[in-house]
């Protein structure tokens, strides 16, 4: 191949002559692809000047010292009789070494690829607003949290083996309830009482806007006890002094004592040593019970021979005599309601005493926080800091992101602390938190192109299938073989687990899914896991801490991610995709859901067959839902692999393929078995007449 050397000092260009350089057959150039990536060159050599050059490197040493700048580029003729480009590599001049007839020197690997290898797991921070400018401000219009207050009837005589409480209730008193649990994020809806105490607040809480609160009651009591007599428990709602009850009178429960016809003198129920030594009732007696060794017998009527007699309940008095309701209530409430229970008793009894073994109001409903500004950046510029970052001097650098998967145009990314509010935010990631996003949620990895531009696209643009093919006709050893490192036996796709501590968190569902592929023969595991997060209720629990003066160490520093449509000018939340299953229709971020990612990495999941089912195995988030009408539980099948497992390699002096990283190579064995596929790994000596070892992604196979 015919190739060219030329040597850059400052902006003086000189070409390598063929007595410049005297160990020509020495430098090493290489062409790797990992993870289905890009192809990354670099170079590993040390250059050992002669003559010419010699002297023109030592000049510009003695003048600049280390200051000096020199690097050298190689160029390829390609089919069209031109020249271009392929590699270039700076001198090191810290191992520049002399003697009178040669100067030896390093490249210093110093490349674009070499600085993201270097620092792309260092994470760097950005002041927002001096080190890295806004694209949009996201207008975060919230999401409705579920808040309850629960109440419990707590004043009552307790037991020492028991949790049960006797309540005593007095005709035209309202009973003590008190407050023993409560979940409220969004302050300045309720104004609430620790407890409903006739003595001084005789209510539960008082709104202050116009709402829709439901109440959810628990209620268990024992049905016998040393008192007669029933209360009628309600809800009601004070409304300016006027007593307004909800649709259904506000009727919760009517908890009532059993009368028992044939108790003791000492008011309980009788006890007898055996069956046997029971007495006989009047026939039809009505609520005749009594004891044998602890369990309960009831007199009633049996079929048959028996007629009436006595009947084992096989339970003891506490087990049989109780008696439960539950239920809802719903209440439209206006600004300034105040909210209370009452209890009303028989009209005969002035006290009614109840055991309850449980007594629970929970008042349910939903609140809205106000709309907060977010500043937020596109992925391109995000990429773009972050190369600036880890480039020390003022090099040029850009960065282009395909527009393949049409999610990008509307994908905007936020700081954890711009969602809080914090005063100086800042922006934390690095290189490879930002590639890892990239890769899980859109299937995209990065090249790099003439050392200076950063591409991030996708999978599919790499490995074309219909990319311009080269036919290498002088090959020789070719063997082909399995790429097992790509077989795997499960996949887990989507995004860590977060415990936001608030019942609301169980709703969201952008965490992560694992599916298993039917595979046996390995247990490999493939984790397209985004350190990025597109969980709604993460965003909306963040802005919540507004105000609080306390970081968060686990979060402050998380990146978020968000699909935005532009509404009057404002950056919005994107919920037109439909999401069924969650306690309210104001998620978003569907687009990005763990079935999403799967879609979006299909082409590399599937390189170990045409058609692979996945079986839905587990999900660490809310799974019962539905996101355009596709369930989280569906299993699915990804048919769209970009190559196969297979990898070929085979020895050939051609290199020229080499000018274009995403051609489709194709050899012939000397069987007449054609294999197709992409580059993956090569090692050239441009200037040494050798045989180059050739490793192929094989796309297809034809025999």
């Amino acid at each position: 191949m015919l190739t060219r050397y030329v040597l850059h000092i400052g902006d003086v260009e000189y070409p390598l002559q063929d007595d410049d350089l005297s160990n020509w057959g020495d430098v090493l150039y290489t062409f790797r692809r990992s993870n289905y990536d890009g192809v990354v060159r670099s170079c590993s050599s040390e250059f050992v000047f002669v003559n010419e050059a010699r002297e023109i490197i030592l000049k510009a040493y003695l003048k600049d010292r280390f200051n000096a700048e020199a690097s050298i580029s190689i160029l390829v003729l390609d089919d069209r009789w031109r020249y271009h480009e392929v590699f270039r590599c700076p001198l090191n001049f810290s191992t520049i070494s002399w003697d009178a007839h040669t100067l030896k020197i390093n490249c210093v690997d110093n490349s674009l690829e070499a600085i993201i290898k270097a620092n792309k797991s260092t994470k760097y921070e950005f002041a927002i607003g001096s080190e890295i400018s806004r694209d949009g401000i996201l207008a975060f219009n919230r999401i409705p949290m579920q808040e309850s207050l629960t109440y419990q009837l707590t004043q009552g005589d307790e037991f020492d083996d028991s949790a049960d409480i006797v309540v005593y209730f007095d005709r035209g008193v309202l009973p003590f309830i008190g407050n023993t649990a409560n979940e409220i994020a969004i302050a300045g809806i309720m104004n609430w009482n620790d407890d409903q105490d006739p003595d001084g607040e005789p209510y539960l809480f008082e709104v202050t806007e116009d709402i829709v609160v439901d109440l959810d009651y628990d209620l268990e009591w024992c049905t016998y006890i040393r008192s007669f007599g029933s209360v009628t428990l309600g809800v009601h709602i004070d409304r300016h002094g006027t007593i307004v009850n909800p649709s259904n009178g506000g009727t919760i429960a009517r908890v009532n004592n059993i009368e028992i016809t044939n108790r003791n003198a000492d008011d309980s129920i009788p006890s007898y040593p055996d069956e046997a030594s029971m007495p006989k009732m009047p026939t039809g007696s009505q609520s005749c019970f009594a004891t044998v060794d602890g369990i309960v017998y009831e007199w009633k009527y049996r079929d048959g021979q028996y007629g009436y007699c006595w009947v084992s309940t096989g339970k003891t008095v506490y087990d049989h005599f109780r008696d439960s309701r539950r239920g809802t209530v719903r209440l439209n409430l206006r600004a300034g309601d105040k909210v209370f229970i009452d209890a009303e008793l028989t009209p005969d009894h002035p006290q009614v005493n109840i055991r309850f073994i449980r007594s629970n109001f929970v008042f349910k409903w939903l609140g809205v926080g106000r709309r907060v500004d977010i500043d937020v950046f596109k992925p391109d510029s995000i990429a773009l800091a972050l190369l600036r970052k880890m480039i020390t001097d003022d090099s040029e650098v850009f960065v282009e992101i395909s527009d393949y998967d049409p999610r990008i145009a509307g994908t905007y990314l936020m700081a954890a602390e711009s969602a809080r509010g914090i005063t100086g935010a800042k922006f934390y990631s690095s290189f490879n938190e930002f590639a890892e996003w990239m890769s899980a949620v859109f299937g995209y990895v990065y090249e790099i192109i003439d050392g200076v531009e950063v591409h991030f696209l996708h999978r599919s643009e790499l490995f074309d299938k219909y990319a311009d093919i080269n036919h290498i006709e002088l090959c020789t050893n070719v063997e082909y073989s399995v790429d097992t490192s790509v077989i795997y036996s499960s996949v887990t796709a989507g995004y860590d687990k977060k415990e936001y501590g608030s019942i609301n968190g169980r709703d969201e569902f952008n965490f992560s899914n694992t599916y298993t592929t039917g595979c046996s023969v390995s247990d490999k595991k493939l984790s397209l896991i985004s350190k990025y997060r597109a969980d709604s209720y993460g965003i909306e629990f963040a802005v919540q801490k507004r105000g609080n003066d306390t970081t968060d160490n686990q979060s402050d520093q998380d990146v978020f991610f968000v699909k935005c449509v532009k509404v009057n000018g404002m950056l919005i939340p994107d919920r037109s995709i439909k999401i069924n299953g969650t306690l309210t229709d104001s998620v978003f971020n569907g687009d990005f859901s763990p079935m999403a990612c799967i879609r979006a990495n299909a082409g590399l999941i599937g390189l170990q067959a045409d058609r692979l089912e996945l079986t839905f195995a587990s999900s660490t988030g809310n799974s019962e839902i539905t996101i355009g009408g596709e369930s989280m539980t569906e299993d699915m099948v990804v048919d769209t692999p970009i190559a196969t497992c297979g990898v070929v390699e085979f020895t050939t002096d051609e290199v020229e393929p080499l000018g274009e990283m995403h051609e489709l190579i194709t050899v012939t064995d000397s069987d007449g078995i054609t294999y197709s596929g992409y580059i993956k790994e090569v090692d050239v000596r441009y200037a040494k007449e050798e045989a180059v070892r050739y490793k192929l992604i094989v796309k297809d196979i034809k025999i």
